[in-house]
């Protein structure tokens, strides 16, 4: 897995930041991935993977914002709330508003609610006027978030264990239904998961077998 820190300080002198700082500002972000229920989405952990998954992509290229949205996107268990922390932490570091307003879009878009496209733009577009380029990092951020359900079977297991440790407080009949029903309805039921075709191809097979696996253990009696 990358660096991270070397990552962090790459991912700044790229979106311009020159203060000295960095260390500081990426122990800030340590701390706010850190706290106790946190088994899964870690910095180190979930996050590091996701800035992996770019580079596979893009290389040197990856686009600023998507980079950004993957660093931010899972720093509170809401989205929303993460967005906030995400427009209060860069705001305070100058970086441009319409950099921002971006970058908060697409932590959105992982809520998984519905398609990126449509979470963006709408089914019949009134959300708001088309941006191509938008379209497109929305799908990459996306892709990059669900990447894991493409892993082999022993990680994808791995990460279903630890994702069931993050939402002990739930119970575990309560949560075989819910977390059967999200993994059906939101993924395995789509036509590709996966919206960017380099995703499709190294993760989608592996993907659905791995859903399907998932929901059957889930919906299984006495498992």
């Amino acid at each position: 897995m990358t660096n991270l820190f070397n990552r962090w300080g790459i991912f700044l002198d790229r979106a311009g930041y020159n203060g000295s700082n960095a260390k500081d500002l990426y122990e800030e972000l340590r701390n706010a991935y850190g706290k106790s229920e946190r088994f899964y989405h870690t910095l180190e952990g979930h996050i590091g993977s996701c800035i992996d998954e770019l580079d596979f992509v893009f290389g040197v290229k990856v686009p600023l914002t998507v980079e950004a949205a993957l660093w931010m996107h899972d720093v509170c268990k809401d989205e929303a709330e993460s967005v906030c922390w995400m427009k209060e932490f860069f705001g305070k570091l100058w970086f441009p508003e319409s950099f921002i307003d971006e970058v908060g879009l697409l932590i959105e878009v992982t809520k998984h609610l519905d398609l990126p496209h449509r979470m963006l733009f709408g089914e019949d577009g009134s959300k708001r006027e088309y941006d191509y380029l938008l379209d497109i990092h929305a799908g990459i951020v996306a892709d990059a978030d669900l990447s894991i359900f493409g892993k082999p079977e022993a990680i994808f297991d791995e990460y279903e264990r630890l994702v069931r440790k993050e939402y002990l407080a739930v119970p575990e009949d309560v949560f075989r239904v819910k977390r059967a029903e999200l993994l059906e309805e939101r993924f395995l039921k789509r036509k590709v998961i996966y919206n960017f075709r380099p995703f499709r191809e190294k993760y989608e097979i592996q993907a659905r077998k791995n859903l399907k696996r998932s929901i059957a253990r889930l919906r299984k009696v006495g498992w």
